[in-house]
């Protein structure tokens, strides 16, 4: 400022100066800090930018600390005694001398993990030596790196094979089946499935975990491929490969036999109105969907074999369980069946549905049996039921 004066006495008028004295130049003391305009941008895994505007001339010192916003903060005093002053400090530094023009000054903060919380403390004053509080920011650091990961053999059975997974961090694991020699799939190709048949499972880091390939031809040689990722989406570059073969398919089916008294075997070969109501009478006693369950013979019953008033028709229903090469799958499914005919549901729902398409049976008795086969399928274990060769390796009551 410029400062003027004049002067008065005490007489009566008073009399004035004539004239005005100075200027006398002046300035007032600077007693406000500066303000401080703090930003972090973290794109590495190990070190981070940060950005400072001061809103006058002056300069700055910064500490950062592991913790993130919940982190007891130093003190501006302690931001520029540095590391000595703050032994927690993972990367500490300053002055760095600031122009009073609102420039932004960047520092590059270092030692820093990845996958971490962080919050970077500033300290900073004016020429004047008027000192702002401590100003602070969180961030955090990101995690680039994709897990580690392997995958060994286990298992294998008539249509599945069986790999364990491991990773060094938490997440998900995928593998895909690929017929053996074809060129391996790439990481993306593993994770979306691309391939004969896929599989995923949660890991836990450390321990590892059991993927099972179903649906796979039996005795046929597959080369598997996994990968792992972590929770931040990180995926191993390259699959781990397996080499793998599937057994001999054991396909495990459930026979069972009615014999209807008095109804002619060609009025059921004839009627696929019968044939559907007998096939859903079955169905729904084993409790299974109806394309689980064919009629693999008719032929007419012997009154010698059976103590049958007349005469009528045999017919073998084959029920193939959810899940076709699970033998404690099937045998429940059988003593299920079995019951149903022991109390006589099974008999009166097979007896009310064909008078529902129109037939009148005298009787019906039935009998169940458990029987393997070694087809490749539910399609090969109707035509052997259809071509008369019985039930594969092996079957009993």
């Amino acid at each position: 400022y410029d400062v003027y004066a004049v002067c008065r006495d005490d007489s009566e008028p008073p009399n004035l100066m004539a004239a005005v004295g100075g200027p006398v130049a002046a300035t007032t003391a600077d007693v406000t800090p500066p303000q401080v305009t703090l930003a972090a941008t973290a794109a590495h895994e190990h070190n981070a930018t940060l950005s400072v505007q001061l809103s006058e001339a002056g300069r700055w010192w910064w500490a950062v600390l592991e913790g993130g916003s919940g982190a007891a903060l130093p003190s501006s005093a302690d931001v520029i005694g540095g590391v000595a002053a703050l032994p927690a400090a993972v990367d500490a530094g300053g002055p760095v001398v600031a122009d009073g023009g609102g420039t932004v000054l960047e520092e590059r903060l270092g030692n820093l993990a990845a996958a971490t919380s962080y919050v970077v403390v500033v300290a900073a004053e004016d020429a004047a030596a008027n000192r702002a509080a401590a100003a602070s920011l969180a961030f955090a650091t990101p995690d680039l790196t994709p897990p580690a990961g392997s995958a060994s053999f286990f298992n294998a059975s008539g249509s599945a094979i069986g790999i364990e997974v491991e990773s060094d961090e938490a997440g998900t694991c995928w593998a895909v089946v690929v017929a053996r020699g074809l060129a391996p799939p790439t990481a993306a190709d593993v994770v979306a499935g691309v391939g004969v048949a896929a599989a995923d499972a949660v890991v836990v880091a450390g321990a590892s975990a059991y993927l099972s390939i179903e649906g796979l031809q039996s005795e046929t040689a597959y080369d598997v491929y996994a990968v792992c990722g972590d929770a931040s989406g990180n995926v191993m570059l390259e699959p781990s490969h397996v080499s793998a073969s599937t057994g001999v398919l054991q396909v495990f089916v459930i026979d069972v036999v009615f014999v209807v008294a008095g109804l002619d075997p060609a009025v059921l070969t004839t009627s696929a109105d019968l044939l559907d109501a007998l096939l859903a009478a079955v169905a729904a006693a084993a409790g299974v969907s109806v394309d689980n369950v064919a009629v693999i013979s008719i032929r007419a019953a012997a009154r010698q074999r059976r103590a049958l008033a007349a005469a009528g028709a045999e017919v073998t229903v084959r029920v193939l369980p959810q899940r076709s090469d699970d033998a404690t799958g099937a045998s429940n499914l059988a003593l299920i069946l079995l019951q149903a005919l022991e109390d006589g549901t099974l008999a009166a729902s097979v007896a009310a549905s064909l008078a529902d398409a129109g037939v009148a049976a005298a009787s019906v008795t039935g009998s169940v049996a458990i029987a393997t086969s070694t087809g490749a399928g539910w399609d090969a274990v109707i035509d052997e039921g259809d071509s008369g060769s019985g039930s594969g390796s092996g079957s009993g009551s």
